[in-house]
């Protein structure tokens, strides 16, 4: 994977999601080194608050450093550690978050190749983890429409 990412480094826009799966009391150091590592080589960082802490990721210098913290929301973390700003969470109400923060990471992923800013994107990625929760399963991503028509709605 290493060699895959140098080699577009500078290419194209590289996107990580640690989307980590282990306890997070007992992560192997070898683990947390290839996340720190592949943190570190990737332009925009999606990971969640608490494996942030459990891998020591920190923003670098030019990268876009997202932090999902589910039901509180999104920030973005500049290189020196200080929040940028705060999005908060949408008023959803959740029966099942499986799934919220592959949807996140999507949303936001795709909202940035239509262009839109980073703040706008994030805004957009915390509404379509809002409404996917209100549904079951990991298959619960909203179209774009749907987003598009919450972000409408509350912008009235």
């Amino acid at each position: 994977m290493f060699e895959v990412v140098k080699k577009w480094k500078g290419r194209a826009r590289l996107y990580f999601d640690p989307n980590l799966r282990h306890p997070l009391h007992a992560i192997p150091s070898n683990i947390k080194n290839y996340m720190q590592k592949m943190s570190q080589l990737c332009d925009v960082v999606l990971t969640g608050e608490s494996e942030m802490n459990a891998l020591g990721l920190s923003p670098q210098a030019g990268q876009t450093f997202i932090v999902k913290c589910g039901k509180k929301g999104s920030f973005l973390m500049g290189a020196d550690g200080e929040v940028r700003f705060y999005i908060p969470s949408t008023s959803h109400v959740a029966i099942d978050a499986t799934g919220a923060g592959d949807t996140f990471a999507s949303a936001y992923i795709a909202a940035e190749m239509k262009g839109y800013p980073v703040k706008e994107a994030m805004e957009f990625a915390n509404i379509a983890a809002g409404i996917s929760v209100t549904k079951f399963g990991a298959r619960s991503m909203p179209t774009f429409e749907e987003i598009e028509n919450y972000r409408k709605k509350m912008a009235n």
